[in-house]
């Protein structure tokens, strides 16, 4: 049994969204991400409500990258000519307000590696980012407004072994194999930097020993972690058992959203599934499920904006958090969304518009983007949060930088 949910308190961190009254609640319409055919994805969303993804082409040739915004539908530039590799495909992850988006390319050589790679913006040729010691692949999943990506490097296929910030033209180590307990040997990512704010702030989930070695190997375990000017923190739990953490987002206030797993020693099959929670200066509390009960196994946060509404999904339903109250977005849907069900909120901006996987009211898979009617002017700050925010606002920055 999880324990018992601590209300959410926004004002903790400064952000008191004020949310008085069902009639206070947003509304969001819904508009469809139309795909080329494929199996598509969407992953990222900036403040203009610009969307990137990427689709797999059902003739299995490799991804696609695209942009989209207001009902239209842009290709991005997936050909690289490079001094070693030929990228011939490549799968966008997060862009900026100013338009520069990263994400990852695959070789014809070696499909299977990846290549941390950018675009200065939505028109421009693909580009690669800096690679480490030799290292030939990598992915960069996050950018912020100055234009610093965040990703991971992989030393073989499948091993996401450091964690780096792309900065400046340079790549840079936040952790690595080097940085943990050296008897450490598990199979599978072991690094990953998640997200990115523009204090250069960054979260993600590092693979950690547990206390227990078995045969020829220790067992690992999901730590949440938090970079600052090169200096790594543990995102610790402080729930008995609850050590498998994992950090998805943090916005510009230092408030950080992911998840936790309950284990208990000595049992490597007792992880109870995933929980949402958040980190407020470090220490770390659970989110209300929507019916207020302890939230399904499974569950995440997933993103956070900058006047603290958080968004993930809870037992199959994608949840907006409000002021420590867990919305089913599904309920929030204007009348001409009938028909519309979201598993998934993945992604949120500063404008309150969600990028959310669903099922459409014909009954086919998509994703879809929403936006609050009418402006959310009434629903995002009170005036206390508008203070407290006012030097936080995003700037405009330019496009990625790369040597």
């Amino acid at each position: 049994m999880a324990p018992k949910r601590t209300l959410f308190l926004l004002a903790a961190a400064g952000l008191a969204a004020h949310v008085a009254s069902a009639a206070d609640l947003p509304r969001f319409r819904v508009e469809a991400l139309q795909a080329p055919s494929g199996a598509f994805t969407a992953t990222g969303l900036n403040d203009l409500g610009q969307v990137v993804g990427h689709v797999q082409p059902a003739d299995g040739e490799f991804a696609r990258s695209y942009l989209w915004q207001g009902g239209r539908v842009q290709a991005l530039a997936n050909r690289l000519p490079h001094s070693e590799l030929h990228r011939v495909g490549a799968r966008a992850s997060a862009l900026n307000n100013s338009g520069a988006i990263v994400g990852s390319g695959f070789t014809d050589q070696h499909s299977d590696m990846q290549g941390a790679v950018h675009w200065s913006s939505p028109s421009a040729a693909i580009g690669s980012l800096p690679h480490l010691r030799g290292r030939d692949g990598g992915s960069a999943t996050a950018i912020n407004e100055h234009g610093t990506a965040v990703g991971s490097n992989h030393a073989s296929p499948g091993r996401a072994d450091e964690a780096l910030m792309w900065k400046d033209g340079k790549a840079l180590t936040l952790w690595s194999h080097a940085t943990g307990d050296p008897r450490f040997y598990v199979e599978g990512p072991s690094a990953m930097a998640r997200d990115i704010n523009d204090h250069d702030q960054v979260v993600g989930t590092v693979e950690v020993p547990m206390a227990e070695y078995h045969g020829s190997r220790w067992f690992s375990r999901g730590q949440a972690m938090y970079w600052e000017n090169g200096q790594a923190r543990q995102l610790l739990s402080d729930r008995a058992d609850w050590h498998f953490t994992d950090a998805a987002a943090i916005n510009n206030a230092g408030l950080i959203v992911g998840a936790a797993e309950k284990w208990t020693a000595g049992d490597i099959q007792s992880a109870s599934g995933w929980q949402p929670a958040a980190w407020i200066d470090g220490k770390m509390t659970f989110l209300d499920s929507i019916d207020g009960s302890d939230a399904d196994s499974g569950s995440q946060a997933t993103d956070v904006n900058n006047q603290g509404w958080i968004v993930g999904h809870d037992g199959g339903r994608a949840v907006l958090w409000l002021d420590g109250k867990a919305l089913a977005v599904n309920s929030l849907l204007d009348p001409s969304a009938a028909g519309w069900r979201f598993s998934q909120a993945i992604d949120i901006n500063d404008k309150g518009q969600i990028l959310v996987q669903g099922i459409d009211a014909g009954g086919q898979a998509t994703f879809a983007l929403l936006t609050p009617v009418p402006e959310p002017a009434s629903v995002l700050l009170s005036a206390g949060g508008l203070l407290a925010m006012a030097g936080w606002r995003r700037r405009r920055a330019p496009a990625l930088a790369t040597a």
